[in-house]
């Protein structure tokens, strides 16, 4: 996908690789919480499957400061997925609505159709996607999301 880790900004977030210092962040954005150990290896884990082009997790920042992951993962035949996890001190706060924004710029640019899923019962992850252009695909007892934007050649939004 990429042979260098891409940085995107846009209306104060920032989407990059995420730090070895900030991976012990990461502690608290999984329903179970990491060590901080754990937290390091996933972090590696992230820069080797980069490096594989098995997927590609970058960390949402906003002022510096970490705020959450958003990955694609699932990439084949010009489609992937994507998911997100903001910290819990920072949801609600648009974070995940313009990290998705971003992500979904970066994966148009470059040809994805973009897919993400979402538990029924998860209406702020759902609220994030429909805001960003996705709508239910009727596939997967309506869990399963697809961006209905799409770039033209030029780049511009269709």
């Amino acid at each position: 996908m990429f042979d260098e880790w891409p940085i995107v900004e846009y209306d104060g977030i920032c989407l990059k690789k995420v730090a070895r210092e900030d991976a012990p962040l990461m502690e608290d954005l999984f329903e179970h919480p990491l060590s901080g150990r754990d937290c390091l290896r996933m972090q590696k884990a992230f820069e080797i499957r980069f490096l594989e082009h098995a997927c590609m997790v970058l960390g949402i920042y906003e002022a510096g400061l970490f705020k959450g992951v958003i990955e694609a993962y699932s990439i084949a035949d010009g489609y992937c997925e994507i998911g997100y996890r903001v910290k819990p001190a920072y949801q609600s706060q648009g974070i995940a609505t313009r990290a998705v924004l971003l992500m979904c710029g970066l994966l148009l640019r470059l040809g994805m159709k973009v897919k993400a899923h979402c538990l029924k019962d998860n209406e702020a992850s759902r609220k994030v996607l429909v805001a960003n252009g996705f709508r239910p695909t009727g596939n997967d007892g309506g869990t399963e999301y697809e961006l209905c934007l799409a770039l033209d050649d030029s780049g511009e939004e269709e």
